[in-house]
């Protein structure tokens, strides 16, 4: 490491190197950029100022020079710099550059530390940190200090780019994101953090009333500025890192955030960075993300600052020197060193789903001034209250609320948006706002009834609900005696009670929505210089060449009156228009467009928007292939949701293909296409990301869809491809969404058009899509409307007495109500499937039902059944030779095993079934056996591969969209994390899988995490919470039939009366407990009740009695290699035997626990062992009882304090 001490005096700088004088040289010898040009020429090339920084700091031959060639061969290549006055400080030394090598900050880790008068008594890194905080805070206001409308920072790719980064590396980081960015909230953020705190401040700065300030926010979105001062005092107390990213613009001019850097670790944070320069929003993310890349993998803070340097440079040379890291202490090495693993992320208070809304294309250009206008109607405290958004199609009001939504929902507890447009039934509704919820759907069997219940929920909290596309309700008003009139006045009604009773409501409309407190705010078109910006934005590279100026541009946005879609497509038609300049464009624009309008109106801007679509595709038509394109566009008006151009190629082309070469060309100009019309605005565009290549979806721009269904001519044979389309999906997908993450997400995004085209038709080839569908909407938890298209699938099958169809509908039927917790329902409908299969000698669907019979009898505790039915289901599948029956057979089969205490046994069929799941390419067969396996390593104390393999089945979950299966897997995480002492994080992991079994209408999976949840409190010591929420598990578990899991409850209801200190309610649970584990065969449950059996024999005195159960208990344990049951039971006899002062046996056993716990990484439970060893040396006295274990035991054992 080489410290360079700079003194100024006299304008001559004295350079000393590592406490060596070294030499001086004078402050003109830097030649500092003064003059606008200067600065310019700085910009441009930085490098020859930093030439004469180098030199300066590294005169030839000086001692200086010498360390600094010697620091290469070094282990520390760090460079710290002590500037003894404010002017030095204020020179930008990071740009120091050494023609032989480049940038030095590129070659060693380059640190400010503060002169020795103003270091800090702290200001240095603790040894060691159990986990890191992470405070991120993404000041966005809309408005300036000074009301000037400001452009929205990209803080969420930001926030990613950190976020990807730290998951990644399994460091042990908590993340937070602090909503909204105001003063207030972090005041009361900084109350959660207590010391290791990294601080991460992204957004503006700037001087007002000559004081440094940071642009916070107001609730509403206006600016808000915080003192700097305040930022240093709020977080000087709790951080070891502070990360300053000031994102503005490219704008080469000296900010604050390098002061308040050094502001921040003269208070005693030990380290800080600042951005010298502003920075170019586009580039905070890669800066970010490569700091928290390099810090969370194990690099030091100044190395990170290095790694940031680095990646900022390839994007523009002149940021390589932006970066100015401050330590509070010069011998400070930065190291953050951790003891705990594990990456958390921490959910916000507020629940926000905005997904019933597209992202516009290129974001949201302007706008400020209309959502600080929405913000302050949304917040007021008035009721009722209604702000409808009100202004012509595409002139941007879905946009417009999508952005409202996200920006002030932190402001509320709930934020929910639903589309409009296709004009949902109440209950469609109903069950949308029930999942958001988290309420079971339906949650009531009336209509009526479900209306009260949600609207309760809604009303409980405060709740904002977008609307968008509120017309649609008022052109079915019109339709005057029809199902749409019905439908509208139902919606109409209860939206309006809604708003009555509290829920705030924000709604896009092309009319007055009538409802309650109704303040209306007129949407317009762009300003004309956010219109000419839009436009400027939207044209192609090759165009941009040329001098597109924006006083020309905002000539176009006059033109339409700001209207966005309008401007997008006139952008891509300039672009269509070789060899036009912009000037004879306007020209042409002038011409064939209407007038300019003063006042315009809604009629005013449909007719624009018309006349620019009109202008657009005529243009179109001009250029080589345009007819081609418009009348694929035509057809695309058929599709309502994004699509894979890939599946949409028949409807384009307007032929289904009729050989494989056909196909295969088809594919071929499918995506140009989409593309193409992309391009020019027609379409919007969403990503859908692929581990090989990202994927992208289209969809015609809503706004335009009357206009291009007015140009589509082949209606009918159009529909009949469509159709064919999305049946040729639901096929493909039926087996294809287990294998394919990519098509998981592509099905996910088609499910409203494979929805209408399953109810298109009415036929046995409906009847199988609808099967299909159905069985897709299951996979993403979308129960309730399977069994829709499912009772609609039986339906046909009846009217066409087609027995083998009615056989695997109500089979499908039947696994769900099984899912849902409905066991003699699904039973029922098993039983009536295998009587069809059965007589038609359908030998698959005969395995089918079976299997599920038979996961059901285990449910109820009937082993023996299940067992039977288990086998003669694979042994059938086996016959078959179908692999693709085989793997799950095998896994059921497993599954008993595991219950019976078989684990063994159970392992090699899981083996077994992971070999198939492999070989079929099954990813979601592959997870289900993970997640099993992985259960079996914690009973055998594997705890490490335990995580690895739940981490496995949770990441090809995720890939897949199941969201059941990852609620499962989260709690299957919590798990361990209870084992090893995490309480805080398991509660995390299990109130995020109770919210997805709710949401999805579980009730088993939602009954055992309450259970779980219950443990945790009672863990914590709330007894009452905890007895309370197993009551409530146990009427779920009796209602649902599932024996073995009321088992548990049992068991765990009697430990909880135990703890409270009722010994015969305790003993009555575990007694009914112990008598269902005996019928199940459950030895592993078994084993735990006789140990809670034999504590209160010991409470009562019956020790013998205790002493024969805790054996029992043992030989169980022995036989299943459970080791923490193994481990629990051991450290219960030692301390029967330390209280009886049998104490040779006692140690043993005692030490036989510990060691068997401490090696499963059970470490509370080791902990609580260790605690009676204490007492037992405290009781015999350190002599004696190391002489006792010196005999009993022997050399002393690693992690105990004993026989020294």
């Amino acid at each position: 490491m080489l410290t360079l001490h700079l003194t100024l005096s006299n304008n001559q700088i004295a350079v000393r190197a590592n406490e060596k004088e070294s030499h001086q040289f004078s402050w003109l010898d830097l030649n500092l950029p003064q003059t606008a040009s200067q600065v310019k020429a700085f910009v441009s090339n930085p490098r020859e100022f930093g030439a004469n920084l180098f030199h300066a700091l590294f005169k030839d031959g000086s001692p200086a020079r010498t360390e600094f060639d010697a620091l290469p061969k070094g282990s520390e290549r760090a460079i710290v710099l002590v500037l003894e006055s404010p002017e030095l400080d204020s020179i930008a030394w990071e740009y120091a550059y050494n023609a032989e090598k480049g940038y030095v900050v590129e070659d060693f880790a380059f640190v400010r530390a503060l002169p020795e008068n103003e270091r800090p008594a702290n200001g240095r890194l603790k040894a060691s940190y159990e986990r890191v905080p992470l405070l991120f805070i993404p000041a966005n206001p809309l408005v300036d200090k000074n009301g000037e409308p400001m452009r929205a920072l990209e803080e969420e790719k930001e926030w990613q780019a950190m976020k990807g980064f730290i998951e990644k590396s399994g460091a042990p980081f908590d993340l937070w994101k602090m909503l909204p960015a105001t003063p207030e909230q972090l005041q009361s953020e900084m109350a959660r953090f207590r010391e290791g705190l990294i601080v991460h401040f992204s957004g503006h700065g700037g001087v007002k009333d000559g004081k440094d300030v940071l642009l916070f926010e107001r609730e509403n979105g206006a600016s808000n500025p915080l003192d700097a001062r305040e930022f240093v005092r709020e977080v000087k107390d709790k951080a070891a890192i502070a990360f300053l990213s000031a994102c503005q613009s490219a704008v080469a001019e000296r900010t604050e955030f390098s002061n308040l850097a050094r502001g921040l670790v003269k208070a005693g944070v030990p380290f800080a960075l600042g951005m010298q320069f502003n920075l170019p929003d586009p580039f905070a993310d890669n800066i970010s993300g490569q700091f928290y890349n390099y810090l969370a993998t194990g690099h030091t803070v100044p190395e990170a600052a290095r790694q940031a340097r680095r990646a900022v440079k390839r994007e523009h040379e002149f940021f390589v020197g932006m970066i100015a890291l401050y330590a509070a202490q010069p011998d400070e090495a930065g190291a953050l060193q951790w003891t705990g693993s594990g990456a958390s992320v921490h959910p916000a208070s507020f629940r926000v789903d905005a997904s019933a809304l597209p992202s516009p294309a290129s974001g949201l250009i302007g706008r400020q001034r209309e959502l600080m206008r929405i913000g302050m109607q949304l917040l007021k405290e008035k009721k009722p209250l209604t702000v409808t958004l009100h202004g012509a199609g595409g002139i941007g009001k879905t946009a417009l609320l999508r952005e409202a939504l996200l920006r002030f929902a932190p402001s509320f507890d709930l934020t929910l948006a639903i589309a409009l447009d296709s004009l949902p039934s109440l209950e469609s509704v109903l069950g949308r706002i029930e999942r958001f919820l988290g309420l079971q759907s339906p949650c009531a069997d009336e209509t009526q009834q479900r209306e009260t219940i949600v609207r309760n929920a809604l009303t409980s909290k405060r709740t904002l609900l977008g609307l968008d596309n509120f017309e649609s309700l008022n052109y079915a008003l019109n339709e005057k005696g029809s199902d749409e009139e019905k439908t509208a006045k139902s919606l109409h009604a209860f939206f309006k009670s809604l708003a009555a009773n509290g829920v705030t409501l924000c709604v896009t409309s092309r009319e007055i929505t009538k409802l309650g407190g109704e303040v209306v705010i007129d949407v317009n078109g762009l300003s004309n210089e956010d219109g000419g910006r839009l436009f400027q934005e939207n044209v192609a590279e090759p165009k941009q060449h040329e001098q597109i100026y924006i006083k020309k541009t905002q000539k176009i946005s006059e033109m339409v009156g700001g209207h966005p879609l309008a401007l997008r497509l006139l952008a891509s038609s300039f672009n269509d228009q070789q060899g036009v300049s912009l000037d004879q464009y306007i020209e042409d624009l002038q011409t064939n467009l209407p007038k300019v309008s003063d006042e315009w109106t809604e009629e005013d801007r449909h007719e624009s928007l018309r006349a620019s679509f009109n202008f657009t595709i005529d243009n179109l038509m001009k250029t080589e292939g345009g007819k081609e394109l418009q009348i694929i566009l035509s057809r695309l008006s058929v599709f309502t949701a994004f699509f894979d151009p890939l599946f949409a190629l028949p409807v384009l082309v307007n032929k289904w293909p009729e050989t494989g070469n056909e196909a295969d060309a088809q594919h071929d100009n499918a995506k140009r296409i989409a593309c193409s019309l992309w391009e020019r605005g027609l379409l919007e565009r969403t990503v859908v990301p692929s581990e090989e290549e990202d994927v992208y979806l289209y969809r015609l721009q809503p706004a335009l869809g009357v206009f291009a269904k007015e140009q589509l001519l082949d209606v009918k044979s159009v529909k009949e491809i469509y159709w064919k389309s999305m049946s040729n999906l639901a096929g493909i997908a039926q087996d294809g969404i287990k294998k394919s993450p990519l098509l998981a997400q592509i099905v996910l995004y088609a499910v409203p058009d494979l929805r209408i085209a399953a109810n298109l038709k009415n036929n046995k080839n409906a009847a199988l899509m609808q099967f299909r569908v159905s069985q897709l909407l299951q996979h993403f938890g979308m129960y309730n409307d399977a069994l829709y298209l499912l009772e609609k699938s039986r339906g046909i099958c009846d009217a066409l007495h087609y027995q083998e169809g009615r056989a695997a509908v109500i089979g499908e039927m039947g696994k769900i109500y099984a899912t849902l917790g409905k066991l003699d329902k699904g039973y029922e409908l098993q039983k009536e499937s295998l009587a069809i299969v059965e007589e038609f000698q359908i030998q698959e669907g005969i395995v089918a039902s079976l299997g599920e019979m038979g996961l059901i009898e285990e449910k109820r505790g009937n082993l023996d059944r299940s067992v039977q039915m288990q086998k003669e289901s694979l042994a059938i599948a086996k016959q078959l030779r179908s692999q693709g029956k085989t793997s799950p057979a095998l896994y059921n089969l497993a599954s008993i095993y595991i219950t019976r205490g078989d684990l063994d046994g159970a392992m090699e069929l899981y083996r077994q079934s992971l070999e198939i799941a492999e070989e079929l390419g099954d990813l979601l067969g592959k997870s289900a056996v993970l997640a099993a396996m992985a259960e079996i390593y914690v009973n055998h104390g594997r705890l490490d591969d335990a995580t690895d393999l739940y981490a496995q089945s949770l990441k090809i979950k995720e890939s897949l969209g199941d969201i059941r299966g990852k609620a499962i897997s989260v709690g299957n995480l919590a798990k361990i994390y209870i084992i090893r002492g995490d309480l805080d994080r398991a509660m995390e992991l299990y109130e995020y899988a109770l919210d997805h079994f709710d949401k999805l209408d579980d009730l088993q999976g939602k009954a055992i995490t309450i259970g779980e949840i219950a443990g945790i409190y009672i863990r914590r010591g709330d007894l009452d919470v905890g007895l309370k929420l197993q009551q409530e598990q146990l009427s779920i578990i009796k209602d649902i039939g599932n024996k073995k899991e009321e088992a548990v409850v049992l068991h765990n209801m009697a430990y909880t009366f135990h703890k409270r200190g009722d010994l015969e309610s305790a003993m009555k649970f575990y007694e009914q407990a112990l008598k269902i584990r005996e019928y199940l065969g459950d030895q592993k449950g078994k084993s735990s009740t006789l140990r809670g059996i034999a504590h209160i024999n010991i409470v009562n005195g019956n020790v013998d009695r205790a002493m024969k159960l805790y054996q029992q208990a043992l030989e169980i344990a022995d036989n299943l290699g459970d080791l923490r049951l193994k481990g629990l039971t051991y450290g219960e006899i030692g301390i029967i035997l330390f209280q009886d002062k049998l104490y040779p046996m006692a140690l043993k056993s005692l030490v036989t626990a510990f060691n068997t716990l401490a090696h499963m990484g059970a470490h509370p439970d080791a902990r609580g062992v260790l605690s009676w060893l204490l007492e037992f040396q405290q009781t015999l006295g350190t002599t004696e009882f190391n002489t006792l274990w010196k005999k009993e035991i022997g050399q002393p054992i690693s992690g105990l304090p004993f026989g020294t």
